[in-house]
């Protein structure tokens, strides 16, 4: 969905870090047609690696990252995670993350909504400990957090949110 979102949207340089292989075949041959054949657009690059491998390698900045909600509901809500632990969500891979941003550029991490909040509230606090092992410092306005009927994205900014973007996430 983010993938066909940013085509939609006017993306011009779009790079997806996949760590399924079968889902890149999947996604650009046996259902190229039915995903609407964005793995093989020209403005698309696809890279077999997971997003943590993929920030040591490139030596590209970008405006946007996106952490894609990809696990289901019901596994995070019945505690799966401590079976299959997901490193992407580490204070070292959103370090990286942030690292790899332009200067004005966001990363997005989106969570499912828990009672108690515990995916959210890990989300906040790994971008929080991650500004102190960048050495960023904790400025509020780095970071903004709003949340739908079951997720909650947390947005972090490399530079802040200026006024004008804070009052218009908050119509959202």
């Amino acid at each position: 969905m983010d993938v066909a979102g940013a085509l939609y949207f006017g993306g011009e340089n779009i790079y997806v870090s996949q760590n399924s292989s079968l889902m890149v075949d999947v996604l650009k041959d046996g259902f190229s047609d039915y995903s609407g054949n964005i793995y093989n657009d020209k403005k698309v690059e696809v890279f077999e690696v997971s997003s943590r491998n993929f920030s040591k390698i490139t030596d590209r900045k970008f405006d946007l990252i996106i952490i894609s909600l990809s696990d289901s509901f019901h596994p995070v809500s019945a505690g799966a995670y401590s079976l299959n632990e997901n490193y992407l969500y580490t204070v070292e891979s959103i370090s990286d993350l942030m690292a790899i941003l332009k200067e004005d550029g966001v990363l997005a991490v989106t969570r499912w909504v828990q009672f108690p909040p515990s995916e959210n509230l890990k989300a906040l606090s790994t971008l929080y400990e991650s500004l102190d092992y960048l050495q960023i410092g904790k400025i509020p306005k780095k970071v903004f957090a709003y949340r739908s009927w079951s997720t909650c994205t947390t947005l972090f900014k490399k530079d802040g949110f200026a006024e004008n973007e804070i009052n218009s996430l908050k119509r959202k």
